[in-house]
């Protein structure tokens, strides 16, 4: 039984009785075990049905019990249904959750599965169970639940990291052959010192984690906040001598203690690693600070510093044995590689993004279990019988592998490569930051990943600009970008309405143009190629040094603040007696939920229509309309300069001018007070019809 369970004091659960089998079972299993009789009953009168799926049946009525069945009543099927659960490795601790264990069986051809479910909204736990007919082994692989040191399990994972080393590739995707400026060499498990990283003579692991909500643990408490920043390295001299390790934050010190234990020496964390003063030049090596490590040791089981990475792993607390219910045997199952990474709190942080894809080797250590990932291969720690055969009834990932933008960036395919880039911009808009110096580093976040993808590009023959996320040879594709909907003002990083005292001169602005410039965790939809117009181009740039570094091109360009262009514009409404009509007036809905257009009450009247949710509509007489997607919604704002410099204020809609990119995708754009053919960004339009810039004059403007 956990203690957890024993704290609260006995749930209510009913009694347990021996089953045909002689395995304790509770009423709840006994259920299903009578669920399974009644599916075999329906699959041999009506076999032509291939696929079920039953009600959802209430279980235990929340984890508390469940947990207290499996431990203390001794259901075996209990203790399946525990470990599936904390198997899924989710967001939520499942003992502080009120929510019933639900199950249900689900089938499709010959593969059936319990489905688990526990929770609501992103805290929803969702793990299978399988189903076999087959005699399976009569113990299940498992983990010492309260030594995550045990000495068996740290030779399994040191057998993956060394066969990696010794038998694969992946050394030939690392950057370079330098190390950190400084490393933190592990003397012992307590007591660390900094080195420079040029005087390590043996291998280093980086580390990637999540420091924490700041404002969050501020409030909530203050004392982890303030332990976490006691990691932080202000004086230098303190640290190039020998030092506690408890001075630095539980996940850092639970960092250390593992990699000491693999046998390893060095290990490179932000906090401690980058001395005060030196953060801007450091943060823009991420490149090869990752890219370089022996490996990435991605701390997938923390959602702050403070918390303990080597935490008790309950889902082992159970020794599992072949469990059967109605003639079949419960097998758990192993969740998919990308189900853990989606599910981490790391998959939340910007940083850990590039992190992640430019590292050869990561090895996630999760709340139960490790995952390792390379360029050849992936494992999962004590792999239980069921595998991955329930794939059938997971949703499908869209997700790229962890290695596959490294992958890319060797073979010189310019599309693949274009395209991962585009999905690298849109899985980075989708994550969070920190408050402070937070548009340095929204930039500084995703420098590594396009250093290298610069460097993956170059030839003799061609180099590229690097423009607050664009890139000069590609802008036309770069500009189209689409907000999957209309964000909210508040959260713009348009800063010349919203000063940021953190911020230098250099720094102090994000252009409109810039998808850099939205809020944070905004949807996007990066455009990878398009048919360019004949009549857009881009002024060239002040000539610069052909030699410079990637590393320069990036971080110098990452501060462009306006682009000069030349290209057909002309005004979004074109007849000034076009009226405004309500968006609801218009719009119809499919049978299939997709949405058409109905201007069959007058279709000789110029109209114009804005939805509530950012989006306009454009008629002209006998036309097909055109529709564009605003980048922000038009809302009330207590910053009347905001309110009126980054969203399109009710009533400003015939002052928008469109400009050409491609045959099929224009900007939507609002002049500059004061400022003659200056625009600023504010929308998107895709796919209209081929004649809508037919006669538009060709003009020179500037984008800020």
């Amino acid at each position: 039984m956990s203690s957890r369970a024993a704290a609260v004091g006995a749930p209510r659960v009913g009694p347990v009785s021996l089953n045909r089998y002689d395995q304790l079972q509770c009423g709840g299993c006994g259920a299903l075990d009578r669920l399974l009789l009644a599916d075999g009953r329906q699959m041999h009168q009506s076999p032509e049905v291939v696929s079920f799926v039953s009600k959802w049946m209430v279980l235990h009525s929340n984890f508390n019990e469940l947990d207290f069945c499996a431990g203390q009543r001794g259901c075996i099927a209990c203790q399946v249904f525990r470990r599936s659960l904390l198997l899924s490795q989710g967001s939520v601790d499942p003992l502080t959750a009120n929510e019933p264990i639900l199950v249900r069986l689900r089938r499709d051809n010959e593969t059936r599965v319990f489905e688990v479910f526990m929770g609501t909204g992103d805290g929803a736990m969702k793990a299978f169970v399988s189903l076999t007919n087959t005699n399976t082994a009569r113990s299940y692989a498992r983990l010492d639940p309260l030594d995550p040191l045990h000495p068996p399990r740290i030779r399994g994972l040191r057998e993956w990291i060394g066969t990696c080393h010794a038998e694969h590739s992946c050394g030939n995707y690392k950057f370079s052959g330098r190390n950190p400026t400084w490393l933190l060499r592990i003397l012992n498990p307590q007591t660390v010192c900094l080195v420079p990283g040029e005087t390590a003579q043996s291998p280093y692991v980086a580390l990637s984690y999540c420091w924490g909500d700041e404002t969050a643990l501020k409030a909530s408490r203050p004392e982890a906040w303030a332990r976490i920043m006691q990691g932080y390295t202000t004086d230098l001299d303190k640290r190039i001598v020998p030092f506690a390790a408890e001075e630095l934050a539980a996940t850092i010190q639970d960092a250390i203690a593992f990699t000491y234990a693999l046998g390893l020496e060095y290990i490179w964390c932000d906090s401690t690693c980058v001395p005060l003063g030196s953060w801007d030049v450091e943060s823009n090596r991420m490149h090869e600070v990752y890219g370089n490590a022996y490996f990435t040791l991605s701390s997938d089981s923390t959602s702050d510093a403070s918390e303990r990475m080597l935490a008790t792993q309950s889902a082992w607390s159970d020794d599992v044995h072949g469990c059967r219910l109605h003639n079949s045997w419960l097998l758990n199952t192993d969740e998919p590689l990308y189900e853990v990474r989606r599910k981490s709190p790391v998959s939340a942080r910007s940083w850990t993004l590039q992190e992640e894809r430019l590292s050869p080797r990561v090895l996630y250590y999760g709340r139960q279990r490790a995952y390792w990932a390379c360029i050849e291969c992936q494992h999962v720690e004590a792999p239980q019988p069921g595998g991955l055969a329930v794939s059938t009834f997971q949703t499908s990932s869209t997700d790229s592998e962890p290695q596959d933008f490294l992958k890319l960036c060797r073979k010189g395919s310019p599309e693949a490569l274009r395209d991962a880039w585009c999905d690298i911009v849109s899985s980075y808009a989708l994550r969070s930051l920190a408050d402070t110096r937070l548009v340095e580093n929204r930039y500084a976040a995703i420098s590594g990943l396009a250093i290298r993808y610069l460097n993956a590009r170059r030839s003799a023959d061609f180099t590229d600009d690097y423009l607050a996320g664009l890139w000069r040879s590609s802008i036309a594709e770069d500009l189209s970008w689409t907000v999957c909907q209309s964000a909210s003002i508040g959260g713009s990083l348009q800063r010349m309405v919203v000063p940021d005292t953190h911020l230098t001169p250099q720094t102090n602005t994000v252009p409109s143009w810039s998808w850099l410039s939205l809020p944070l965790r905004t949807g996007l939809i990066m455009t990878s190629t398009i048919e360019r117009s004949p009549y857009f181009a881009m002024e060239s740039l002040p000539e610069k040094n052909s030699a410079r570094l990637d590393i320069d091109i990036v971080v110098d360009g990452a501060f462009a603040k306006t682009l000069d262009l030349v290209g057909r514009l002309k005004p979004f409404i074109m007849d000034s007696g076009a009226v405004l009509v309500p968006w609801e007036s218009i719009e119809r809905q499919r049978p299939t939920g997709a949405s058409w257009f109905d201007f069959s009450f007058d279709p000789q009247l110029s109209l114009y229509a804005r939805s509530q949710d950012g989006r306009m509509l454009v008629y002209e007489p006998h036309k097909e309309e055109i529709i564009g997607q605003l980048d922000y919604l038009s809302e009330a704002s207590e910053n009347e300069v905001m309110a009126h410099t980054v969203q399109v204020v009710y009533g400003q809609e015939r002052d928008l001018r469109c400009l050409e990119l491609g045959k099929q995708a224009m900007l939507l754009l609002q002049g500059v007070r004061g400022q003659d053919y200056v625009y600023r960004r504010v929308g998107v339009a895709h796919g209209y019809r081929e004649d809508f810039f037919d006669g538009s004059p060709v003009e020179k403007l500037q984008l800020t």
